[in-house]
């Protein structure tokens, strides 16, 4: 039995956090039959911190200020972006290289909150092991791990889960890791997806776009 990793909004419903966030990873998750199926056409722990710091883009990347939520951030010059409206929401896409059938994407959306961070990011955590339950038919089990770190100067969670190829109809296995934390009220979620190969090089860029992430 296939299960279809969507959650269409009915009309009228009232916009709500969760289903915000579960249509973020639910996007991700969709978004691994397009890429996937381009891509084969084509061809083919410990908490750690990183101080506030103003400094000129680095040499093969570019700077983007996003047009849909209030910050700016440094990205790898052979990636592109763009926009996609997901659950009523804007999101802010960078696309990656391509591995195993599927392009490396970070995807960035800041929604209203007026939780904590703790409460904040409980709920992320306790969203993304329904969505794999759900995906797995109720095999989901813990997160493969978690951290805190800091992000625009703020106390940020780190999330990482694997989604199985056998969660994902005609796609690869998928290593997500999931960044969330509130400031002003409002909650942020920053998204990297990518196969487990390319998860050694495709972290390293995912950490230093944290590092480089400016609210405004």
């Amino acid at each position: 039995m296939t299960i279809r990793l969507t959650n269409d909004i009915k009309e009228g419903m009232p916009p709500q956090e969760t289903l915000t966030r579960r249509q973020l990873f639910k996007s991700v998750l969709d978004r691994t039959k397009e890429i996937s199926a381009i891509a084969a056409l084509l061809a083919a722990c410990g908490p750690s911190a990183s101080p506030a710091r103003v400094e000129p883009t680095p040499y093969g990347w570019l700077h983007f200020i996003s047009s849909n939520h209030p910050y700016e951030i440094d990205y790898p010059a052979r990636w592109t972006t763009e926009k996609k409206q997901v659950g009523g929401k804007m999101q802010d896409i960078f696309n990656g290289e391509v591995s195993g059938n599927f392009q490396t994407n970070v995807i960035i959306v800041s929604e209203p909150t007026t939780q904590s961070d703790e409460a904040y990011a409980k709920n992320v955590e306790k969203e993304l092991i329904e969505l794999k339950t759900q995906a797995l038919r109720g095999a989901g089990g813990p997160l493969v791990g978690g951290y805190w770190r800091e992000i625009a100067g703020q106390k940020a969670s780190v999330f990482h889960v694997n989604f199985p190829k056998e969660a994902l109809v005609m796609n690869p296995e998928i290593e997500f890791r999931v960044a969330v934390f509130v400031k002003d009220k409002r909650g942020w979620n920053i998204a990297l997806s990518c196969v487990p190969s390319a998860i050694p090089t495709e972290e390293r860029k995912f950490e230093e776009m944290l590092y480089r992430f400016k609210l405004r």
